[in-house]
């Protein structure tokens, strides 16, 4: 029941985001992807934490991979290699998980450990994470 819930959710978030899906990757990002967080990014431990509890409770039967495939699939860009950072909160909300989005400046965070620079303005250029990025956060839960 749970589980066509979730489902149920994010097919809802994926239609409300089909801009966002639609977004085409720019050539320089391919040389982030594969980087790792660090173990003192705190948005990253809040992030690991809040979604493996929710995976243990709610998906403990299935693989972590399974389950992270079935989470961040709907979020990501049509080609499936990015996540708008905007859509992990999305995620957050739509599993439940409302206190715990991250802020602006969490989201700030993830980025640059993901190897994305914010603009002087604070604001990312395009707030895009790589998909590989967040599925190894969420390989490293123990």
């Amino acid at each position: 029941m749970m589980r066509n819930a979730l489902l149920s959710r994010t097919s809802a978030a994926l239609r409300s985001a089909s801009a966002h899906n639609r977004t085409v990757a720019w050539a320089g990002r391919s040389s982030m992807i594969g980087r790792t967080f660090s173990s003192d990014c705190e948005p990253a431990q809040k992030l690991q934490s809040v979604l493996e509890n929710y995976r243990q409770t709610h998906f403990s039967r299935e693989i972590p991979s399974r389950f992270q495939k079935e989470l961040f699939t709907p979020y990501a860009t049509s080609n499936g290699t990015m996540i708008p950072i905007e859509h992990v909160n999305t995620m957050l909300v739509n599993i439940g998980q409302e206190e715990h989005v991250l802020s602006s400046s969490e989201q700030e965070e993830l980025l640059r450990e993901a190897g994305i620079v914010a603009q002087p303005d604070g604001i990312s250029e395009d707030g895009m994470i790589p998909t590989n990025t967040i599925m190894e956060l969420l390989s490293r839960a123990n």
